[in-house]
């Protein structure tokens, strides 16, 4: 076969390629398209059940609005395949790609009202919350969550992912995986900390001051350690298990 006869079969399979699986741009790469919509929303909690799609959480500074802005690749821009609507109080944010693809992916941004506490129920997609200041709880299976400073109350529970939380301002911070290591580090001194982890290490970090903590470590199978003194009768409490790994409580230095 000539040298250009297989040059030109090479770019048809490619081409041929990218027609059987996944819309491709000219240089070779998958599409990609972003779009926004914004809600008006009253309530005073809002639901967001996601599933397969990366889920970024953040707080308007300011308005009444609920935004999300949302990115989509391949075949997941494709009609029918992404699904985002707010009926009642559920946002529902829903990706979906048949059959095979080269690309398939979307992430959500949502913004929402510091007077809206807000409850994610996400799988298969990470989920990043960054400086929510209202109420949150995160329910998520099947990939990593991470918090980042976070003021108001907060509630997680992660199956097959790890936790991260940096920077954490709240009062009452509760956290429980069932496959996965969680690490908490927090800026200012907490009220109420529960910590647990199935088949994972757990790690609490305390800011660094003077407070006094009721501190219980525990681990049925792994080690238990806490540098940081237990006072019996402190107003402030961490409790922090392991059942399969370590348990451990130290203060930021």
């Amino acid at each position: 076969m000539p040298k250009n006869a297989r040059g030109f079969s090479w770019t048809l399979g490619v081409a041929l390629a990218c027609l059987a699986f996944t819309a491709c741009d000219p240089s070779g790469g998958t599409s990609e398209k972003q779009e926004d919509k914004s809600y008006t929303y009253s309530g005073e909690k809002l639901t967001i059940r996601a599933g397969n799609s990366d889920v970024l959480l953040r707080s308007a500074d300011s308005g009444d609005k609920v935004r999300v802005q949302r990115t989509v690749e391949g075949k997941a821009g494709e009609d029918g395949n992404s699904q985002w609507s707010l009926s009642g109080s559920t946002l529902t944010l829903q990706t979906h790609c048949n059959g095979v693809s080269v690309s398939c992916a979307a992430r959500y941004t949502v913004t929402i009202p510091k007077n809206i506490s807000v409850h994610l129920v996400s799988s298969n997609g990470k989920v990043n919350s960054t400086g929510l200041a209202q109420a949150q709880e995160i329910e998520s299976s099947n990939a990593p969550v991470t918090v980042e400073g976070a003021a108001g109350k907060v509630r997680l529970a992660v199956r097959g992912g790890n936790v991260e939380a940096t920077g954490i301002a709240s009062g009452e911070f509760s956290a429980e995986t069932h496959d996965g290591r969680l690490k908490v580090v927090f800026a200012k001194p907490p009220q109420q900390v529960s910590v647990e982890t199935e088949n994972g290490n757990a790690n609490v970090t305390l800011s660094a001051d003077d407070e006094r903590y009721r501190v219980g470590v525990t681990a049925k199978n792994g080690q238990a350690k806490s540098s940081v003194t237990n006072t019996p009768g402190a107003r402030r409490t961490v409790k922090v298990h392991s059942h399969n790994g370590n348990a451990r409580v130290d203060r930021e230095q």
